[in-house]
């Protein structure tokens, strides 16, 4: 289970990610050094898909990653066989 990766790190989940596509959601976690993002989404049933995972070193989210994001959940939408 996803959670318990994170039982070392404060971890809560957020709102859908607009920029990536509708359905993406984002785990927020930090320590005290880091904050931690990772981009998912359900497609069905309890199969969770992680499109991105990485460090937030600033405010925004860099273009770098959402593009990430967006090309996974793109590739995966037109893959049939791993829906």
């Amino acid at each position: 289970m996803i959670s318990a990766a994170f039982k070392s790190v404060n971890c809560h989940w957020i709102p859908p990610v607009k920029p990536v596509g509708p359905g993406v959601r984002e785990l927020r976690a930090k320590d005290p050094d880091n904050q931690f993002r990772t981009v998912y989404f359900v497609p069905k049933g309890n199969d969770v898909v992680v499109l991105h995972s990485f460090v937030k070193k600033t405010r925004t989210t860099s273009k770098k990653d959402i593009d990430m994001a967006k090309e996974r959940l793109k590739f995966f939408n037109s893959n049939r066989e791993l829906r």
